[in-house]
């Protein structure tokens, strides 16, 4: 999430699931780049700690908030630009995920029958515990 939270994007992206299966699979991300370039190193060095491969290396989640970059953020002041360039990463990764939704949804209503899609909203019902519309 931070990594998404600073950058606009998932640290695992591709084309498709498999390719992005792949990439979570080998731990294969990124953090450079222009985006990269206004992110302070304590950022990076946390996203690094969070997303080493071996989980008996990766750091524990009240470790992650004991981080000093969590410490000196509460005394930094974001930029407007960096807020600026961040909103509109995330602006972008939420349509792209509007997208996919909307691909999906495409898909589903036009490769199975009506009784498929019948079905497939009971099981959608019953797994909706909260009734939210969401999973």
């Amino acid at each position: 999430m931070l990594y998404i939270l600073l950058s606009g994007f998932p640290p695992f992206n591709g084309n498709d699931d498999k390719e992005i299966m792949d990439k979570v699979k080998t731990g294969n991300y990124s953090l450079t780049g222009a985006t990269w370039e206004a992110i302070s190193s304590d950022a990076k060095t946390l996203i690094e700690k969070m997303l080493t491969y071996s989980y008996k290396d990766r750091i524990s989640a009240r470790q992650a908030l004991a981080d000093p970059w969590f410490k000196n953020a509460a005394h930094e002041i974001v930029g407007n630009e960096l807020m600026k360039e961040c909103m509109a990463n995330m602006s972008m990764f939420s349509a792209a995920k509007k997208m996919q939704q909307a691909t999906l949804t495409l898909m589903v209503n036009f490769m199975t029958t009506k009784k498929e899609t019948a079905r497939l909203q009971r099981v959608f019902a019953q797994l909706d515990l909260n009734k939210d519309g969401k999973l």
